[in-house]
């Protein structure tokens, strides 16, 4: 017993040693040099991206059949992931068959844009889109992006996360190695970077455009986003394009069911994955699922 006992100890003291010295990593090393360390290629590859564009190079897309984007190169990796993988084509497809003309989008979770760029090109010469963006270095190829589509009057940029009250949220940028995703995370680490909050409301009151579309890539926050802009979906009823990431929220100690039950609550009535209507409990089930929400 008394030696089980020495073996605990040895092991709780190994943990903790481990946890001391990640954090004391975390506080001396920036992330972004980490970041850089982890994946070299992908940190080379983005850097290279960024220089070629500074030169006026450019890189082409051909996402579907009659559309293709020219785009900031370091999109063009990303944006064939919509034309190539089969789960992102089908919800590709899917709000493509949902624009229309004079349609405005709230674009929550732009990235690099390929989901405004469709707005605009499907929507028509008539269509508008918000694009909320928490990554600097995302936004700037946001920017370049619809410079680049000629739709720089179109669209409202705003530098910032989404979520269930205004003021400053807590993130993680993932830097090259995921072409600078910010993840939202619950706990405290001197690594984290400080970005402005924004509800849907205040979004919808700072640009006075009511969105007749409003996509959620949130990576798990979907359930913030929604409670933040709940007086916008519960009077104006926009079509919801949910990316609901239910492991994600389940590993946060949440419950996916409970973001399609405050839908449900705001009059949102028919819920389809890839066109085709899906109960509410066979979706909140799933590990991530791409949704159309209607009331």
């Amino acid at each position: 017993m008394a030696k089980g006992l020495r073996s605990g100890v040895r092991g709780n003291a190994s943990v903790f040693a481990a946890a001391s010295t990640t954090e004391l990593v975390r506080r001396v090393v920036p992330r972004a040099v980490r970041n850089a360390l982890r994946r070299p290629r992908l940190t080379l590859t983005w850097l290279v991206d960024q220089a070629a564009f500074r030169l006026g190079r450019t890189g082409t897309c051909a996402l579907r059949e009659g559309w293709t984007v020219s785009v900031h190169p370091a999109s063009v990796v990303p944006f064939q992931l919509h034309r190539d993988e089969q789960e992102l084509v089908r919800e590709m497809d899917a709000f493509v068959t949902l624009c229309r003309s004079g349609m405005v989008l709230l674009d929550v979770g732009a990235h690099f844009g390929v989901f405004t760029l469709a707005a605009l090109h499907y929507g028509g010469g008539t269509a508008r889109v918000i694009a909320v963006e928490p990554s600097a270095e995302a936004r700037r190829v946001l920017e370049a992006n619809v410079r680049l589509a000629g739709a720089a009057d179109r669209v409202v940029i705003l530098e910032a996360a989404a979520g269930d009250r205004d003021g400053e949220v807590a993130m993680l940028t993932t830097g090259p190695i995921a072409a600078h995703y910010m993840i939202g995370v619950d706990t405290d680490r001197p690594d984290l970077t400080r970005i402005p909050q924004l509800t849907i409301s205040s979004i919808v009151s700072r640009t006075g455009l009511v969105p007749t579309h409003v996509k959620i890539d949130v990576e798990g926050f979907e359930g913030e986003v929604n409670e933040g802009g709940g007086a916008v979906l519960a009077r104006h009823h926009p079509i919801v394009l949910l990316e609901l990431h239910g492991k994600l929220v389940r590993e946060r100690g949440r419950d996916p069911r409970a973001v399609l039950a405050k839908l449900e609550a705001l009059g949102y009535r028919r819920f389809e994955r890839s066109g085709q209507r899906i109960e509410t409990a066979a979706a909140a089930n799933l590990d991530i699922v791409r949704l159309a929400c209607f009331a």
